[in-house]
């Protein structure tokens, strides 16, 4: 897929677009390139992690954000504490 997007990227016009509805035209074509979920969820976690733990700029805008984060430290510890000693 990577290959793909750098020829892509070297051989056509392109447009980026992020958090906004795009502007479609009929004459043109389109290669659409979406994240999948697990890897959106993950980036977002660190992204709070970064803002909320690491440069404390956002450290008091959830109430119990900063705690939980600081406690369990990644999203894949978050998730191992969803479940009891039987897997349940």
């Amino acid at each position: 897929m990577k290959n793909g997007t750098k020829n892509a990227e070297k051989n056509f016009v392109n447009h980026k677009v992020h958090l906004k509805k795009p502007v479609y035209r009929k004459d043109l074509k389109y290669i659409i390139i979406a994240r999948g979920p697990i890897d959106r969820l993950n980036s977002a976690f660190k992204w709070r992690y970064k803002l909320v733990v690491t440069d404390g700029t956002q450290k008091d805008k959830y109430k119990g954000e900063y705690e939980i984060l600081k406690k369990y430290k990644t999203l894949n510890n978050i998730a191992e504490a969803l479940y009891d000693n039987y897997g349940i």
